[in-house]
């Protein structure tokens, strides 16, 4: 990397790296607001199907605990 940079090349690398704060914090903002709405939709239908729910995180609680128990009694040889 060079030692002497001049201004105008400075001044460019300073106003190209603004611009990309700006755009990241625009991608941000997009990814938290599509988040929010997936979260909502989502504890929406847990709501209404609270049995279904309930048999989803039992069974991804139940294949965890399965995953888990197989690596932790695994024979080593």
């Amino acid at each position: 990397m060079p030692e002497n940079v001049s201004k105008e090349e400075a001044r460019d690398l300073h106003d190209r790296f603004e611009s990309l704060k700006k755009e990241v914090g625009e991608i941000a903002k997009t990814a938290k607001e599509t988040a929010r709405e997936k979260f909502d939709k989502t504890a929406e239908w847990a709501k209404d199907h609270p049995t279904a729910s309930l048999g989803i995180a039992a069974g991804i609680a139940a294949s965890i605990g399965f995953a888990i128990g197989l690596l932790v009694g695994r024979r080593r040889d």
